[in-house]
């Protein structure tokens, strides 16, 4: 009877430790990949690809990023941007309830091969389905185009110290559940 009181204190232990440190904050940062193409204007069809990173989740607010970083491809040219391109700081836009609405990031005289043009990612109003890249082509015709946004969280070093000690408890009580076993077949 000892030794299960023992085994169950040991088994709450292990539990409650694992979900103290699970719970113990959210993701440190979330990581985004934003992709498009261009369906109007001089540069029909150029795409883009980048991604970039945030650290806290502002309801109804915006919150700086990190480590931005946008190629564009169009005609076998490809340039990069980040955020020391940008005019201003850019960020990401949170609605009233903690989802991304998208990235603002605005670059101008940015070059494409020979095109020169300014851009703006512009976050979307309801959703982050509703974020768009437009664009100004100097001497030409600007146009607009899609962008797909997909996150990433990051968990917590807590989360995975939480788990390691779970993981670890669990290994312990069944070695030592094994060795009383055998202890008894003897």
């Amino acid at each position: 009877m000892t030794h299960l009181f023992q085994n169950f204190a040991f088994s709450t232990a292990a539990v409650t430790a694992a979900v103290v440190v699970f719970d113990m904050a959210p993701a440190a940062a979330n990581f985004v990949n934003l992709s498009g193409t261009i369906d109007s204007g001089d540069l029909t069809g150029a795409t883009y690809e980048g991604s970039f990173s945030f650290d806290t989740i502002n309801p109804g607010g915006t919150s700086n990023i990190n480590d931005l970083s946008v190629t564009f491809n169009f005609n076998s040219f490809n340039s990069i941007f980040t955020e020391e391109d940008a005019i201003s700081q850019p960020f990401v836009e949170f609605d009233l309830d903690g989802n991304l609405l998208g990235l603002d990031f605005a670059v101008d005289d940015a070059n494409l091969g020979e095109i020169q043009f300014d851009f703006s990612f512009v976050p979307g109003f309801f959703s982050a389905e509703d974020a768009a890249l437009f664009y100004d082509v100097e001497n030409g015709k600007g146009g607009a185009g899609d962008v797909a946004l997909a996150t990433t969280d990051v968990p917590e070093p807590g989360m995975m110290l939480g788990s390691a000690i779970a993981l670890g408890f669990g290994a312990l009580f069944k070695r030592n559940t094994a060795k009383k076993r055998d202890q008894n077949l003897m």
